[in-house]
């Protein structure tokens, strides 16, 4: 799995009931958007009734086109039992996603990120 994805777009660990996920790069656009969709997708039916935990503390901007695979990944998750959770915002982040009331479908949380061992 390593393979399928640049390291520089993000890092997976494994948390009590799911996968966290820490974005590493500034932009989520069209052109990593490619490269982002396949990896996340395949952690997704991995994990059953898991959840998927992604940290966007790093990420600035977020495109159209990585919205769309947001929604692809809540989808899947969601029929499968699981839950796609999104934490550590940046302003203008969350601004998008309420602008396309994204907000409304996906869990967007404040609590703390889960831990590995918690």
């Amino acid at each position: 799995m390593h393979g399928l994805r640049p390291p520089e777009l993000f890092q997976c660990e494994a948390v009590p009931g799911g996968q966290l996920v820490r974005f590493t790069c500034r932009t989520l656009d069209e052109t990593n958007a490619q490269n982002l969709a396949a990896p996340l997708l395949a952690l997704a039916p991995a994990h059953g009734a898991g959840s998927l935990y992604l940290d966007l503390g790093a990420v600035e901007l977020l495109s159209s086109a990585v919205l769309g695979q947001l929604i692809v990944l809540h989808r899947r998750l969601r029929d499968a039992g699981g839950q796609l959770s999104l934490f550590n915002l940046q302003p203008l982040v969350c601004a998008v996603l309420k602008m396309s009331l994204l907000t409304d479908l996906l869990d967007i949380r404040v609590i703390p990120l889960p831990r590995k061992g918690a």
